[in-house]
């Protein structure tokens, strides 16, 4: 997609020259420069005070479904129809065709060297917001952020499952994981708006509970994050040290229902009957949960129907850390017709005084 921008018109006012004097004026003096008054200079404009951010919004969402038109229709709702647009978008079966187009490498260094409709990219142009978001992506989960706001501490870390892993893979043995490998994205998001800063860990993962080891991939991951030197600030500090929230979004893709998986993670490694997986020993909240949100539907994919079977397989969880004041509140989206079988986990953040 090439864009053409609107050149600027340097208007110069002309100088009317007028011919057929019959003598020259009398020569007038002039003061030197030095004497000349000068005219009194404006006041500079007070500088506006700095307005600390404190709140930020999460839209988590498995996006693509059957057509790609509804990429476009999924993220106009996300940007138009609430008080406030997402800054940080957690994306699931949404690689780099996805973000950048059909045809296309998909983004480098947050960006995208090209752009090709319909997309994520191509639709935030289309909004005036393209220049706003960077876009990170492995496979087909994607974390996109607003880049004038947020920005990347570390690198991207990627984690997950393989059937044949080797030594410093950040993975957990699954030999049942298809392909060969399943991996999943995180990032840490440092918030230049929020006073005092805040650092925010983001993750996208989509999965079968079952099948792709997903009790072992967070055990994993909930284990190795804290200290994994791709999450280090600038100064070398482990993730562990400064973070304040960590989110994560995805699709279970099963009901979770007789995996241990879920009490672990809400409870902690020593909950029942997951006692034997650590998770961290952390206890988290899935903010989906909370509010008894339904995310997909089992009828028509533009629609659901009164009547149809309604699971919830998609999931936002949460929890902070280094006594961060960090509240929650959810938003249901009521419009299922927009996009395809999967609604959006919408939460906004706020952060204490």
């Amino acid at each position: 997609m090439t864009t053409r921008y609107p050149g600027k018109a340097l208007v110069l006012g002309a100088l009317a020259l007028v011919a057929g004097c019959p003598s020259p004026p009398p020569a007038r003096s002039v003061r030197p420069a030095a004497d000349r008054a000068k005219p009194a200079e404006a006041a500079p404009e007070p500088a506006e005070p700095e307005v600390a951010a404190r709140s930020f919004v999460v839209w988590s969402q498995n996006i693509t479904g059957r057509s790609k038109r509804n990429l476009e229709r999924s993220i106009q709702h996300a940007m138009n129809d609430f008080p406030e647009p997402p800054d940080i978008f957690i994306l699931q079966e949404c690689g780099p065709p996805c973000i950048c187009g059909e045809g296309t490498s998909g983004p480098r260094d947050g960006a995208c060297a090209d752009v090709v409709a319909p997309s994520i990219a191509s639709t935030l142009a289309s909004l005036g917001k393209l220049a706003q978001f960077h876009f990170r992506t492995q496979g087909g989960r994607a974390i996109v952020y607003r880049s004038d706001r947020f920005e990347l501490q570390g690198r991207p870390y990627t984690w997950g499952a393989k059937a044949d892993p080797r030594p410093g893979d950040n993975v957990a043995l699954c030999p049942t994981v298809l392909d060969g490998q399943q991996l999943q994205l995180s990032v840490m998001l440092r918030d230049k708006l929020a006073r005092p800063a805040r650092s925010i860990l983001v993750s996208s993962s989509h999965w079968f509970i079952g099948r792709d080891c997903a009790v072992k991939q967070l055990d994993f991951f909930e284990n190795d994050w804290k200290t994994e030197p791709r999450l280090r600030d600038d100064s070398g500090a482990d993730a562990a040290s400064y973070v304040d929230l960590a989110l994560m979004g995805g699709d279970w893709n099963t009901t979770p229902t007789g995996s241990c998986l879920v009490p672990a993670y809400e409870g902690g490694g020593t909950a029942s009957p997951c006692a034997s997986v650590t998770l961290g020993d952390d206890d988290h909240i899935d903010l989906g949960k909370q509010d008894d949100l339904w995310t997909f539907c089992a009828g028509p994919v533009d629609a659901c129907p009164e009547g149809a079977i309604r699971k919830r397989v998609d999931y936002l969880w949460a929890r902070t850390y280094n006594d961060a004041a960090i509240t929650h509140r959810m938003t249901t989206d009521t419009q299922p017709t927009y996009s395809n079988d999967h609604r959006a986990l919408r939460a906004v953040f706020t952060y204490g005084r």
